[in-house]
């Protein structure tokens, strides 16, 4: 995961994308930046509620920005944040999914992104050169704002959109995909599969089942290669 900086705290929060990349009104970066200096030289153990729930609002409209900033310049970003405190106060970010099987909001994060990324290797279509072309958005960035508000009822929206993407995936990544939904789903009982909005650690459950799902794809890359 990345160690953001002050600056890319505060653009994570705060930060609009116009071009390439996150912009901000300057003075607001600027109080933003020195609110969170403390937090970093130690002199302060929290980062500011209201920084975390800014940064978690943007992280939950992915359609408002590029996919690569999202993931990147956001997500990462404010998942660090989350794990900045998460560890402040004694959790280990090492052992998070099995740590919080029984949470509600990263077991529905682990399960969008799942949902997720099956769509995006269903979506693998590569040019004449090998390149992968221009992937149009998935059902669940699509419907990321509604599902973090309304997860029960937009899970089946998102589910039921990808009934027609699964026809597309091997038969070993469809296998690997079921694996995942089956480990999350039964942790997941009727009490928690309820239209309750999510908590903010949904995300880092989404971007730690994604980075998990990635390493194993690429392993067995690596071995097919070998």
């Amino acid at each position: 995961e990345c160690t953001p900086s002050p600056r890319e705290m505060a653009l994570a929060a705060f930060g609009v994308q116009r071009s390439e990349w996150l912009e901000a009104d300057g003075k607001l970066l600027r109080t933003t930046v020195k609110r969170l200096l403390p937090c970093i030289t130690g002199k302060r153990a929290e980062i500011p509620e209201d920084i975390i729930r800014a940064a978690v609002r943007r992280a939950s409209m992915p359609q408002t920005m590029s996919d690569f900033v999202w993931y990147n310049d956001v997500l990462c970003v404010v998942c660090a944040m989350i794990r900045f405190r998460y560890e402040r106060r004694g959790g280990r970010m090492e052992n998070f999914l099995n740590d919080n099987v029984d949470d509600r909001s990263v077991l529905f994060g682990r399960l969008l992104a799942v949902y997720d990324y099956m769509e995006q290797r269903a979506m693998f279509e590569r040019d004449e050169t090998g390149k992968v072309k221009e992937r149009r958005t998935t059902n669940a960035k699509r419907y990321w704002n509604a599902y973090s508000s309304r997860p029960a009822k937009t899970f089946k929206t998102i589910k039921q959109n990808l009934i027609a993407y699964e026809q597309k995936l091997s038969d070993y990544d469809l296998s690997r995909f079921e694996a995942w939904t089956g480990e999350i789903m039964a942790y997941m009982d009727e009490s928690k599969f309820t239209n309750a909005a999510l908590s903010e650690m949904y995300l880092p459950g989404y971007y730690q089942q994604m980075e998990a799902m990635k390493a194993a794809f690429q392993k067995k890359s690596n071995v097919e290669e070998a």
